[in-house]
């Protein structure tokens, strides 16, 4: 992941790797790409029209207080936060230790 406010443009980009194939996302033009090892094929994932950023967000917060309302249950349980946790350190001890950290 690389998210630069100094650079000029600013520049926030991800690019995830593994086995299966790799998916990239360029905020610059908001579109997401994949790659499938097995069909050797890219996929591009463009935003859809009429697309706001900041429809995200407002999504979100209605999303959090309908679950603090009890009107729905949260999208991500307690387990998805704790296997995204166990993710990021993971890939941070392979950053650090220089060596692939199997995730399961």
């Amino acid at each position: 992941m690389y998210l630069s406010y100094n650079q000029k443009p600013t520049t926030h980009k991800i690019e995830l790797i593994g086995t299966e194939g790799t998916a990239c996302w360029d905020n610059s033009d908001g579109i997401a790409i994949s790659y499938n090892s097995e069909t050797e094929e890219w996929v591009d994932y463009p935003l859809p029209a009429g697309f706001e950023r900041n429809d995200l967000f407002l999504a979100e917060m209605r999303h959090f207080v309908s679950v603090i309302r009890e009107m729905e249950d949260p999208v991500c349980s307690l387990t998805d936060g704790v296997r995204a946790l166990e993710l990021a350190i993971a890939a941070k001890q392979s950053a650090e230790q220089g060596k692939i950290e199997y995730f399961k």
